[in-house]
């Protein structure tokens, strides 16, 4: 993929090749955090040494790449965003087409108050009656999107539905 429209001001300040201290700087992560990257393999690197110092070379592209899913810049037409969409539908099934702040709260793994601050913040859209009333297509929108998709502090049941569908569908963590 090309990441010159998104990314040209980083292409043009760093070489090809990066350290772990540039990537760490254009990820805008801790060294240590790179590190553990590296040698989980999340990002392919060389090893180099001058004789005296030992580093890891990493392609510029491949940083690229990692902060495009870092930051879920995925275009929603984009082969895995499909394939999330319709592994929500599936997952989805046996709720009715339209959900209630507790049945999100057993779908995601979040308090009450977090799902009705994200309906207050027009993040997740909602009818406002007695309760709150959100079409299924609604939710799946949200789940889908990078809003949810880039919390950092995600809830169990978050993190065992990624799972899932990341076993399903064969992608690597």
């Amino acid at each position: 993929m090309d990441y010159t429209n998104l990314y040209g001001d980083i292409i043009n300040k760093y070489p090809p090749l990066v350290n772990q201290k540039q990537m760490a700087k254009i990820c805008k992560m801790d060294v240590r955090t790179i590190r553990t990257l590296i040698k989980n393999s999340k990002i392919p690197y060389k090893n180099r040494t001058d004789g005296f110092n030992r580093w890891y070379e990493i392609k510029l592209n491949d940083v690229l790449k990692f902060l495009y899913e870092k930051e879920c810049r995925q275009d929603i037409r984009s082969s895995y965003m499909l394939k999330l969409r319709r592994f929500y539908k599936e997952y989805l099934t046996e709720y009715s087409d339209v959900v209630t702040v507790k049945e999100i709260t057993q779908i995601t793994g979040y308090a009450d108050t977090t799902i009705v601050n994200w309906i207050n913040k027009g993040l997740l859209r909602a009818y406002k009656g007695k309760i709150y009333k959100i079409p299924i297509v609604y939710l799946i929108n949200f789940l889908c999107g990078t809003y949810y998709r880039q919390i950092r502090r995600k809830t169990n049941i978050q993190k065992t539905t990624m799972q899932i569908f990341l076993n399903k569908n064969k992608i690597k963590n």
